[in-house]
């Protein structure tokens, strides 16, 4: 084989390695495309503490942990004999299920605070919104459903990989009221993080700066991780 004919194979193997590279760079960038986009820095590991104070005095607490272990709190469960202290829990009860829609999932969502059996008027008002992702296999879209008379909401969500939700839940009480012989707004707002898996980019916790707002401190508490 001469000179001419062992450049020509060089040049044609060098090409091919070339077609074969460009190939596998392709690949992995569709692969990156169709990763799903509701988590793709594992930011947060979500958690359920449990702290115990004895005489049957029991508070569970949700936690949002960081990469750098800083640990935000979240939802809120304090009982008494077994039974939940009505009066001073704020967390959400969720239900997801698969429709016969592809890609699909129906969900309902309730809020708990001490204003569950509110009675609204035009003294007490209440609204309760969710927002929630949802993605389809090239973009996410936020979506937002409000009631003003129930502490549920139905709603569905399109998720291209999976059941995954991650969403802020927004319970908001207004309450006329007298102080000093004027007229005032009782104003509560609660927000909460809504997740369904353990590990989440919930992008609500940083837009909301619950990072700053909800900071937990264990200190002198008694802890027993679940």
């Amino acid at each position: 084989m001469n000179f001419n004919q062992l450049k020509n194979v060089f040049i044609l193997t060098s090409f091919l390695l070339l077609v074969i590279s460009c190939v596998e760079t392709k690949k992995e960038e569709t692969a990156r495309i169709k990763k799903d986009k509701l988590l793709i820095d594992s930011l947060y590991k979500r958690k359920w503490l449990r702290v115990d104070y004895g005489n049957d005095r029991i508070e569970e607490v949700e936690i949002y942990v960081t990469k750098n272990n800083d640990t935000i709190s979240n939802q809120f469960k304090p009982s008494k004999n077994k039974q939940i202290d009505t009066l001073h829990s704020e967390f959400y009860d969720l239900k997801i299920s698969e429709t016969d829609k592809p890609n699909i999932y129906k969900g309902q969502i309730t809020i708990h605070s001490k204003y569950d059996k509110l009675v609204t008027n035009e003294k007490n008002k209440r609204t309760l919104e969710f927002h929630y992702c949802e993605q389809n296999s090239d973009s996410i879209r936020i979506t937002t459903k409000e009631t003003k008379s129930s502490n549920t909401i139905d709603f569905e969500y399109e998720n291209f990989y999976g059941k995954r939700l991650q969403g802020l839940i927004y319970l908001t009480v207004e309450r006329d009221t007298i102080m000093n012989n004027e007229k005032m707004i009782n104003l509560f707002m609660l927000p909460l993080l809504v997740d369904n898996e353990p590990t989440t980019d919930n992008l609500f916790l940083k837009a909301f700066e619950l990072d700053k707002k909800n900071k937990f401190n264990p200190e002198k508490l008694k802890l027993e991780k679940e």
